[in-house]
């Protein structure tokens, strides 16, 4: 792993010219480059700071670390500590150039910085210097990825063969997390969704009291974290032996959307993009007169954040390329009925592709 986060900060530092240099702020983005533990995210705990010449971890006094030797480390990431580093190394390298993210770095910590009145230009640095960077899994982390996936499919398979009749969604959840602990899972990619019924035509409903009945729609979604990676899996079950004929219908016409995007990138025989597979799951859901009940986008990636580029948007162009991992989760939502979603964490191949959720046998 060590050799790997060397390589990030060399190709990272590539990307910059000589008096060039780059503050990142972004949790995700920091733990990328220097596997740096946050214990509390929502605090500033540290700071990467990138010249051409020097690799900079500003952290906090209290943090572990892990004295990599191409780390320079140095404590103290209040915003006046914060910009007393970066003064001291912005002169010594003569930099005239600071990139920073809008998006994550604090007003406070950006009024620090400019208080110093260093003769740098500031400039914000685009998403995708370091995006593009982990976007592309290298071999160690698709393999923590598929580990996560694989216990999360074993989760999802033993819940529903637990599921009974007058047991309530927060029951379930409360399950799903012993299974996981069971099977060594301390931390969640995110919050457990257990939906029944009407409930499961929200998205992203967060489980209540709501009581399991015969003949009900159960919309389960979860997620394992294996060393700092995520799994994503949603399944949608009919609870009862006698489906709707609403529910058969919603259900064939969610899977061969899924069937379209998962045959686009197989049998792809040029470059594919995002939006691609979204418009190959979202014609095929128009086509069928659902299209204003799918909702979301078909998918995105995901690594040390259960949402990373790429999104799989009608908008988005990227290409879709080898060692990316991705979701793919077509869904339709029937307001006060039920929805139906069903989602695989796959990897990308130069062949085409391979399911990380697979259900346990």
């Amino acid at each position: 792993m060590n050799k790997n986060l060397k390589n990030r900060a060399q190709i990272l530092q590539e990307k910059l010219q000589e008096s060039q240099s780059i503050l990142i702020s972004a949790i995700g983005d920091i733990a990328y480059l220097s596997n740096f533990k946050f214990l509390v995210p929502e605090e500033r705990e540290a700071f990467i700071f990138v010249t051409k010449n020097s690799f900079n971890l500003i952290h906090t006094s209290f943090a572990p670390i892990n004295n990599l030797k191409f780390i320079n480390y140095l404590k103290g990431s209040f915003p006046e500590e914060l910009a007393n580093h970066l003064k001291l190394i912005i002169e010594k390298e003569n930099i005239k150039n600071l990139l920073i993210d809008p998006e994550t770095l604090f007003v406070r910590e950006l009024e620090a910085i400019k208080e110093k009145k260093l003769e740098v230009a500031i400039n914000n640095y685009p998403k995708s210097l370091i995006q593009d960077l982990r976007s592309i899994k290298d071999i160690e982390e698709i393999e923590k990825i598929s580990l996560a996936c694989s216990i999360t499919a074993k989760v999802m398979t033993d819940i529903i063969d637990e599921l009974k009749e007058g047991i309530t969604e927060i029951e379930v959840k409360k399950r799903i997390s012993n299974l996981f602990e069971l099977n060594n899972i301390l931390d969640l990619a995110f919050p457990i969704i257990v939906a029944f019924g009407p409930n499961s035509a929200l998205p992203h409903h967060q489980p209540g009291e709501k009581i399991l009945q015969n003949n009900m729609t159960v919309l389960i979604d979860i997620g394992a974290k294996v060393s700092d990676y995520c799994a994503d899996m949603t399944r949608t079950i009919w609870f009862g032996k006698q489906k709707s004929e609403r529910f058969i219908e919603i259900e064939s016409i969610v899977l061969q959307a899924y069937k379209e995007v998962i045959n686009k990138m197989d049998d792809r025989k040029t470059s594919i993009k995002a939006n691609d597979l979204d418009n190959a799951a979202r014609t095929y859901i128009v086509s069928k007169g659902y299209g204003n009940q799918f909702i979301h986008t078909t998918g995105h990636g995901l690594g040390l954040s259960i949402h990373e580029p790429p999104s799989i948007s009608w908008s988005n162009q990227t290409n879709i390329e080898p060692n990316m991992i991705i979701t793919i989760e077509p869904g339709i939502y029937l307001n006060d009925e039920f929805g139906y979603r069903y989602e695989n964490t796959v990897l990308v191949t130069k062949d085409g592709t391979k399911e990380l959720t697979f259900e346990s046998k």
